[in-house]
């Protein structure tokens, strides 16, 4: 679990124990209640007495006032963490985790060197030199792709993540079963070089949707 994660786990957990402990204040204080009504509805003619079921009505008062602070402390604190809480989460859910940002990142350098290395090959370089930097770049594509996108982002970026991966890795296994004849053939080569910009496209929407800098991932590479 990253630290987002305990972040998160935690601050709920400890909001819903300051809830439950909040509800004991409750408790405590209907309680003082009832027993303020039943005594203050006594009538007692001795004044010894009655000095008596003043004070108790005076101590049950302090009780009360006491048990509503601390209710609404422990309401206030378990709102405030518990704001935390679902403002991680909310953030999780819109941003990309160490795995993700890593294979995207890793796909968009490999993307870019397959395309440089089909370009290559287009303007007449060695199809037998370039195949095996290509099928080499091409397993570490689809080892990449072929994971899932982490349950903790939205739905949408969860399925905009996975049509991406799968894109992706279609690509990377077609790309990598081709022949050398085959990949002497300028339209076959044109048709994945149409796949890879069709790829990179979905990158970019990918870069948009988790505000994610091309300049960053290209620092990094």
């Amino acid at each position: 679990m990253s630290g987002l994660d305990w972040f998160i786990v935690v601050s709920i957990s400890s909001a819903v124990l300051l809830f439950v402990l909040a509800l004991f204040f409750l408790l405590s204080f209907i309680q003082l209640t009832r027993r303020w009504k039943t005594l203050s509805k006594k009538r007692v003619k001795n004044k010894k007495k009655r000095r008596k079921l003043k004070r108790q009505l005076a101590n049950i008062s302090k009780k009360r006032t006491r048990k509503i602070i601390q209710l609404s402390i422990c309401l206030f604190i378990s709102l405030i963490i518990l704001s935390g809480g679902l403002y991680g989460r909310y953030y999780q859910s819109l941003h990309l985790n160490a795995d993700d940002k890593e294979i995207i990142s890793q796909s968009y350098f490999v993307l870019e060197e397959v395309k440089a290395e089909l370009s290559n090959i287009k303007s007449g370089s060695d199809v037998d030199k370039s195949q095996q930097k290509l099928k080499d770049m091409l397993s570490m594509l689809v080892s990449y792709t072929s994971r899932q996108p982490s349950t903790t982002l939205s739905v949408d970026g969860q399925q905009q993540l996975r049509n991406y991966y799968k894109k992706a890795t279609e690509l990377g296994t077609n790309l990598y079963g081709q022949t050398t004849a085959q990949l002497n053939d300028s339209k076959r080569i044109d048709g994945f070089l149409t796949d890879i910009s069709s790829l990179q496209k979905k990158q970019k929407e990918i870069f948009e949707t988790f505000g994610i800098s091309s300049d960053s991932v290209k620092k990094q590479n």
